[in-house]
């Protein structure tokens, strides 16, 4: 399968997007920018740079710019949030490919936050 590009576009003058997705199924794309995904519910397949990754509550992924990614909701009513975000003033990560950062701590705070 070819991996198509995505282009961001993003409200004037932002240079991220947040958003919440249900039961979500995208193909295999890449874009220059970052993404962050995390599981508020449920249960996400996410393929990264040839690895296949599975996500639970609590879970979260992080892909970097240029990295070749898809993702699959593997329950009923499975909930991510999801932000986007150029990086072009930053120095880049330490290109490690996909990493998966625990919340389980900040899982109670990010609940509280609204309109994310």
């Amino acid at each position: 399968m070819l991996a198509k590009r995505e282009i961001w576009n993003y409200p004037e003058g932002a240079k991220v997007w947040a958003g919440k997705y249900r039961n979500s199924h995208n193909l295999l794309h890449w874009h220059f920018d970052c993404e962050f995904i995390s599981v508020e519910r449920g249960k996400l397949e996410v393929f990264c740079e040839k690895k296949l990754h599975t996500l639970a509550e609590g879970e979260a992924l992080f892909t970097d710019s240029g990295q070749m990614h898809y993702q699959r909701a593997l329950e009923p009513d499975t909930v991510l949030r999801v932000i986007v975000f150029e990086v072009p003033s930053f120095p880049r990560w330490k290109r490690s490919g996909c990493f998966r950062p625990s919340l389980r701590a900040f899982t109670p705070s990010l609940r509280r936050t609204r309109g994310f």
